[in-house]
């Protein structure tokens, strides 16, 4: 992984000093230790980066490249199908041991320009300085799991892998975008391309931004093909595992270290774990969050509050070596660490305990990757009862009501949500929102978010726009836009940053992500079996236990204990001298509601809604603001990362079973 930044001033007639502006960058931008390559300028640009050695291949890697005296480029990218490409690129006997990604990367745009980006499949996110069109070029992959930030105006054009490195380099007016933090704090899921800051955009995953002298463009290069595969049932399976089995073997690829993966009860983070144990001598080390032992507090129907004992099944059946963090920190401690390191928001703050404390496990136990699972449910284990409104569409009313009745069977299924599940889409708005009061005990907007009155009034009209986009009936649509909105760059970046970890996601390969879009309703709901196929190609490589479960796991149910009131009043009231978080945040109310917390029945509807998932959003959002603000009104962004050689020690407990 590496992080990388530039400048280009796009107006001949005014060329600045894009050698100057990147060297403020640079010191903004996270140093990895291993190597910092010097500044590369070509004509009105310069680029530059910091790169971490990850891949075996990154000690040729000598960027920013530079070919035909006519592009300029610099690259964040793993590349997946590399011998693929080599073989097209270079020819059939090309030795490859030497060649960077970043090399191929480069070959492949040289000779194929933008239609790269329908070849390569990997993480990546790069650019390309033109000297000929004098135009700037910035991609991503479709899920954005490497993170890239620009900024432009009538002279000039930036972008940098962080937000910090753009906010060192004095080319506007440091600020904070108000309408797009408040839009977060109301819970909006697509926020587009704005960020944080003002003036700061990023480039959304799948999309390619093409920057000249007069005019910038956007382009939605990832449009998956959804016309539904015939194939046999045989077929499925057999494409299946040989997909999966690229994806995992191909980000298993590393320069040194073990290989870890993410490991709860659910079928995604258990697939990438059996695929993982069968490409390699030695099975790779599991890793389950789970609550405090001896936890019993209440979790909502159908979910599970401790995973590790499921997941355990899993890791003895493929002799992996598995390693249960129960949290003992924590999350309003490092709130301050993390809005430094990771620069975004964090919808989630109660999963940021466990989720760097097996961080800090795995560093300890000699993991230098670690895969995880996020994409699989959109993709290629997407299902449920959502699939009945596609057999409704397609199908007609004979076929979705003898799937409706089959899915009925199952046991955690009823009518409601069968009916909610197929004509949600179909129901004017008002009807919704009783449905989800009566049945989803959710609250209204007034008494969920802590904004101010003149920001809360916009919630009805952006609940609207994020249902028309997530809730269209149609399945493709509905998991493109869910994919697109899911943003993880920050994430992955900041692992690398706060403990040395990669963390890789095999469920968003760009391949089986298309073969997953491709799947027919009967493979993902049929005759009361949800995700058949699934079932068939695991048959044999996961416990019976995981495959019947019809639960799903509830991540830190103990999060309400992992919270200090004294602690959320001294963050009270440092944030309350930010001039930022007054114009936004109702900061009595969140006293008020403080007072308010409940004794018990933590994880009912209410509760999480109110305080686990808007209070402690507003809490992050809020310390984020407070702590840009400092270093905004002091122009100086230089301490926003740990040094290499200081990275903090793990502060939970591990037990191995």
């Amino acid at each position: 992984m590496t992080a990388i930044f530039g400048c280009v001033f796009v107006c001949a007639e005014q060329h600045g000093d894009s050698l100057a502006v990147c060297n403020k960058m640079s010191n903004a931008m996270p140093d990895f230790g291993e190597k910092r390559h010097p500044l590369r300028q070509h004509g009105p640009a310069a680029f530059g980066c910091s790169l971490s050695n990850r891949l075996p291949e990154d000690r040729f890697d000598h960027q920013p490249l530079l070919v035909d005296d006519r592009y300029l480029m610099v690259a964040d990218v793993r590349i997946d199908n590399r011998e693929e490409l080599i073989g097209v690129l270079y020819g059939a006997t090309a030795d490859s041991s030497q060649l960077a990604d970043s090399d191929i990367l480069m070959s492949a745009w040289k000779k194929w320009n933008l239609e790269t980006l329908d070849r390569i499949t990997g993480d990546f996110a790069f650019a390309v300085f033109d000297l000929v069109d004098q135009s700037l070029t910035l991609a991503r992959d479709p899920t954005g799991q490497r993170p890239l930030f620009y900024a432009y105006g009538d002279t000039f054009a930036a972008f940098s892998s962080m937000p910090s490195g753009l906010l060192a380099s004095s080319l506007f007016p440091n600020g904070f975008n108000l309408d797009w933090l408040a839009s977060t704090l109301l819970d909006v899921s697509d926020l587009g391309e704005g960020t944080s800051f003002a003036h700061i955009n990023r480039v959304k995953p799948g999309f390619v931004v093409k920057i000249s002298a007069n005019s910038i463009e956007h382009c939605q290069y990832w449009k998956p093909e959804s016309v539904p595969l015939a194939l046999s049932d045989e077929a499925f399976v057999e494409t299946y595992n040989r997909l999966f089995n690229h994806a995992v073997t191909a980000q298993s690829r590393r320069a040194s270290g073990a290989l870890a993966v993410h490991l709860s009860s659910g079928f995604d983070s258990s697939a990438v774990a059996a695929f993982a144990s069968e490409i390699g001598p030695v099975p790779p080390i599991a890793f389950t969050a789970a609550p405090r032992i001896g936890f019993d507090g209440p979790v909502p129907r159908g979910r599970i509050a401790d995973e590790s004992n499921l997941a355990g099944k899993t890791a003895r059946m493929h002799r992996m070596h598995h390693v249960v963090v129960r949290s003992s920190g924590y999350p309003l401690a490092a709130l301050r660490s993390d809005a430094r390191i990771y620069q975004e928001p964090d919808r989630n703050i109660v999963n940021m305990d466990w989720w760097g404390e097996i961080l800090q496990s795995a560093r300890n136990h000699g993991a230098t990757t670690l895969l995880t699972a996020t994409f699989g449910n959109l993709t290629i284990h997407g299902g449920g009862l959502r699939i009945l409104a596609q057999y409704a569409t397609l199908r007609g009313w004979r076929v979705w009501w003898r799937q409706a009745r089959a899915a009925r069977r199952i046991p955690t299924v009823r009518w409601r949500g069968i009916l909610i599940n197929s004509f949600e889409h179909r129901l004017p708005r008002f009807a919704v929102q009783l449905l989800e009061r009566t049945f989803r005990a959710k609250a209204k907007p007034q008494d969920t978010y802590f904004l101010h009155a003149c920001w809360l009034r916009r919630a009805p009209a952006l609940a609207r726009a994020d249902r028309n986009l997530f809730d269209s009936g149609n399945f493709h649509h509905d998991r493109l836009a869910a994919i697109a909105s899911q943003d993880n760059g920050l994430f992955r970046i900041g692992a690398l940053i706060e403990a040395g970890i990669d963390e890789r996601d095999p469920t968003a390969d760009r391949r089986l992500m298309e073969f997953g879009f491709r799947l027919p309703p009967r493979q993902m709901l049929d005759n009361g079996v949800s995700r058949p196929l699934m079932r068939r190609a695991l048959a044999k490589r996961l416990p019976d236990a995981i495959l019947a479960n019809p639960a799903r796991g509830l991540q830190a149910a103990d999060w309400y204990e992992q919270f200090r009131k004294q602690e959320v009043l001294n963050i009270l009231d440092e944030i309350s001298a930010s001039k930022t978080v007054n114009q936004l945040i109702d900061l009595e109310r969140m006293r008020r509601t403080l007072e308010q917390w409940p004794e018990s029945n933590w994880n009912s509807a209410s509760a999480l809604a109110i305080y686990r998932r808007a209070f402690t959003l507003t809490i992050s959002i809020a310390v984020l603001i407070d702590e840009f603000e400092k270093m905004i009104d002091a122009n100086d962004f230089t301490g926003c990362f740990p040094a290499t050689a200081a990275m903090p020690a793990p502060i939970g407990q591990a037990a191995t079973t």
